[in-house]
Formats: C-alpha cells, sequence, structure tokens
C-alpha cells in the first residue's frame, strides 16, 4: 500500500511539472508582426526583444537601419516591430569629393538638411541628371547619387562665336538656350557648371566656358551590320566607345582610333582574331619479314602488330570578319612514332610422307604452283631450232623442270615430286615468276600443262633452306 502511495505521488509531480512547463511556453510564444521592405507579415517567436526577434524572421540589418521599438528592448505578448532600412545618399556639389551620408529618410530635403547644405532658388538638385523636387519622397532605392548645381554666369563657345549669359534657368541647357545654342544629349560639352574659372580655380559661382560642339551622323559597319548613330567626339575611337562598339585584341579600324571622325561619318571595324589550329597527321607503319625458326617452313605468324604513328602540326590561323586569310605553320613534332608489323615467316623443316601413284615419297615442303610443260622443240618459233639439253646439261624429257631464274639458282639439281606429273630433278629456268613450273616432256610424250598443282620439294632437305620464296 505505501508503494502505490509512493508511485501516485510521483505521478502527480510529473503531471504538474510538465502543465508547468506548457504554461511558461504558451507565455513564452509569442506573435511579433514584423513590417519591412514595404510588407509586413507575423512569425511566432520565443524571442524576448526585437532583436532575437528580427533573426527568428531572418531579417539582416545594417548598422544605419532604425529598427523601432529597440533591438534590446523588451517585448510584450503581442509585439510590432517596423524596420526603416538606411540607404547611402552621395550628394555631388562640384567641389570635391561627393558627400556621403546615410539615411532612413527618403525626402531630399532631409538629405541636403543633414549634410549642411541649402538650396537657393536657381539652385537645382539632379537625380540621374533630372531634376527634383526635393518636397518630394523618392521612391525605394538601394542607393542614391544626387548632383546639386549652382547657377552662375556662364561663358559660351559655339564653333567660332563666344558670348557670356547669365543663366537664371534651372539648368546648364537653359544658359545655352539663352545663347541660342541648342544642345542635345549627344553634344558636346566642355565643362559643367562647375568648372574652372578664368583664373583656373575651381570656383563656385564664377564664370566658367562652356564650349559646345554638334554631334554629326555616324555609320560604323562592325559585324556584318551597320550601326547608326550621332556622336561629337574628337576621335574615332570615343565614337566607337560612345556606340557601345568595342574593339578586342587584333580588331582593326578605318580610321585608326586616334585619327578624327571622317567628313562622311563612316567608319570601318573589321574584326581580326587568331586561332591555334593543332591537326594530326598518320604516320604508316613499315612491314617486315623475318625468318620464324619457331614455326613450320612456308607458314607465318604475326609477331607484331603495327600501329599507325601520330604527327602534329601547329599553325597559327587568322580571321578577318569570320573568314580565314592566312594560315601559318609553327611547328611540327611526333606525338607517338609509328610501331612496324614484323610477320615471321617459317624456317622450321618437318618431314612428311605422302602416298603418291609412283610410290610413297618422304617431302620437306609442299607448295601450290602454277604449272605449263615444254619439249624441246617448243623453243623453234623462238630460237629456230629445237633444243634438246636443259641449263644443268640435262636432256630436256619427262622428270626434268624448270623453274623461274631466282628459284632455280634455289634449287637446281634437287628432286621434287609433281602432283599429276610425277617425280622430277630441278634441271633448267625460264623467263617465268616464282611459284611458275615449267614440266619437261620429249616431244613424243608432249603433254600440254595449263592449271595449278602442288610441287613437293623430297627430303632430305639440304642445309640451307630457302625461307622466303621469291615471287
Amino acid at each position: 500500500m505505501a508503494n502505490m502511495l509512493k508511485n501516485k505521488k510521483g505521478w502527480l509531480l510529473l503531471v504538474a511539472i510538465l502543465a508547468l512547463a506548457g504554461l511558461l511556453a504558451f507565455i513564452l510564444h509569442r506573435p511579433v508582426t514584423i513590417q519591412v521592405d514595404g510588407r509586413s507579415f507575423t512569425i511566432n517567436t520565443y524571442a524576448t526583444n526585437a532583436g532575437w526577434a528580427l533573426y527568428d524572421a531572418g531579417i539582416t540589418l545594417s548598422p544605419h537601419d532604425v529598427v523601432t521599438p529597440a533591438i534590446s528592448d523588451a517585448l510584450g505578448f503581442q509585439a510590432d516591430i517596423r524596420v526603416e532600412r538606411a540607404v547611402q545618399v552621395d550628394l555631388y556639389t562640384g567641389a570635391g569629393p561627393a558627400t556621403s551620408l546615410y539615411s532612413t529618410s527618403r525626402f531630399p530635403a532631409d538629405w541636403l538638411k543633414a549634410a549642411g547644405l541649402s538650396l537657393d532658388s536657381n539652385d537645382r538638385l539632379l537625380l540621374n541628371a533630372q531634376p527634383l523636387d526635393p518636397s518630394q519622397p523618392l521612391p525605394d532605392a538601394p542607393q542614391y547619387n544626387l548632383q546639386l548645381l549652382r547657377a552662375h554666369a556662364v561663358t559660351v563657345v559655339s564653333g567660332s562665336s563666344k558670348q557670356t549669359v547669365s543663366s537664371t534657368g534651372p539648368t546648364l541647357g537653359d544658359g545655352l538656350w539663352a545663347a541660342g545654342v541648342p544642345v542635345s544629349p549627344l553634344d558636346f560639352l566642355s565643362a559643367s557648371y562647375n568648372d574652372l574659372s578664368a583664373d583656373g580655380k575651381a570656383t563656385p559661382g564664377a564664370i566658367s566656358a562652356i564650349a559646345v560642339k554638334s554631334a554629326v551622323p555616324v555609320k560604323v559597319q562592325v559585324d556584318g551590320a551597320t550601326v547608326s548613330g550621332k556622336s561629337a567626339a574628337a576621335t574615332v575611337g570615343q565614337v566607337l566607345a560612345e556606340l557601345g562598339v568595342s574593339l578586342q585584341g587584333l580588331d582593326r579600324v578605318t580610321p585608326a582610333e586616334d585619327q578624327p571622325l571622317p567628313a562622311d561619318g563612316r567608319i570601318k571595324v573589321t574584326r581580326v582574331r587568331e586561332e591555334i589550329a593543332l591537326s594530326q597527321t598518320s604516320l604508316p607503319y613499315k612491314t617486315a619479314t623475318v625468318a620464324d625458326p619457331q614455326s613450320e617452313l612456308d607458314t607465318t605468324r604475326l609477331i607484331s602488330v603495327g600501329h599507325t604513328g601520330i604527327q602534329v602540326t601547329r599553325q597559327r590561323v587568322r580571321y578577318e570578319d569570320s573568314k580565314e586569310v592566312a594560315r601559318q605553320t609553327e611547328g611540327q613534332w611526333i606525338a607517338s612514332q609509328p610501331q612496324n608489323q614484323v610477320t615471321g615467316v617459317g624456317t622450321k623443316v618437318v618431314i612428311r610422307t605422302l602416298d603418291t601413284p609412283d610410290g610413297t615419297i618422304s617431302y620437306y615442303r609442299k607448295v601450290t604452283v602454277y604449272a605449263t610443260s615444254f619439249a624441246p622443240c617448243n623453243f623453234i618459233q623462238f630460237i629456230g631450232r629445237c633444243s634438246y639439253t636443259t641449263a644443268n646439261g640435262s636432256k630436256l624429257q619427262k622428270g626434268v623442270i624448270g623453274m623461274g631464274e631466282a628459284w632455280y639458282h634455289l634449287f637446281a639439281n634437287q628432286h621434287v615430286y609433281v602432283d599429276g606429273y610425277g617425280p622430277a630433278i630441278v634441271g633448267d629456268y625460264g623467263y617465268v615468276p616464282g611459284f611458275w613450273i615449267d614440266l619437261g616432256y620429249s616431244d613424243d610424250d608432249f603433254v600440254n600443262w595449263h592449271r595449278n598443282t602442288t610441287l613437293y620439294f623430297l627430303a632430305p632437305a639440304p642445309a640451307n633452306v630457302p625461307w622466303n620464296l621469291p615471287r
């Protein structure tokens, strides 16, 4: 019974702790409404001050932003946080560098006041070269660049005329109009309101000399098209820059960049580029035939496979307006050497036997040859008489055969067997290629041969068996 009471008290204590934790979580988890960057949204957070609430909302602050309430101030159960983004404002007065400041205001009047600047009735405040009312707010932007123009007298030089006018207008353009010199945005102005005075000192309000040059029509041929516009630039290079035509690398322009704009306003840009071209040429491999003592006579074996080599040629190619105009070879090198192909021809003598109509023969080599036949009087049409004696002095009859001269010097007087003819001796030669034999007959038993047959070289084999038969 005591244990049951003890367990019951423990459970009650645990329930009380969990209830208290839930109550604390409910109290600390509060809704917070945040106004920032033109939008408003609500988050639920445990944050106790504005800084942590903005952190939970993923809002990043710059050092100049203004947060209401302050980031360290405690938040109530329901809280509103307002973030005013500070922007950088650069004020250019024409005397020295710009005055920079940060402000959460979007009113130019507040910026002028913060910079300690006043605006006279004829002075004008410009944003992106456009006049603005400092009492009116500007739309949100990440940065503002303002120019403060002070009204003063201007000396205008246009061509050969020169006059001084006092401008009461809001811009320099008003002064030029007062001098009867209308200026377009493309015309050239040599100076601004606060340019150097006659004594060479930058004195606000002093009389400045303003040179005006009217823009003229310009046509630039480039990239297969014509870019038209107007320019008052002094040189061809400046004209191209104004029209957004860039010269790169080896590009060529006519007239040259440092020359004045031609009277007809025409400029030709030739795009020039060079490329390095690498070309490959195959280097053929050679073939070689060598004696192969590991293989049987008259058989072949590929000992090494041939591989073509690679020769690389480096060329400099010049293009003008995408057309090739020159190609110059700068060097060649062999990237990989060719590997010769080697074929082995067997030299191993193997004695074999064969049953023939003339009995069993033993031979060490057999080859397929083309066989013709001849007899003593076959030569009468060539030498005018019959020939009964062969080159080795034998009588021309059946059993004596002839070969081409190359074969004859290799096999003269050797015993052979010709399938379909019978046993014979190599005793004569004629004007026939290798693998061609002439079968001898007498005039009485002549048989006309014109076909392929098998020639057997009979054992024993000579000491030096030729392994590469001439063709």
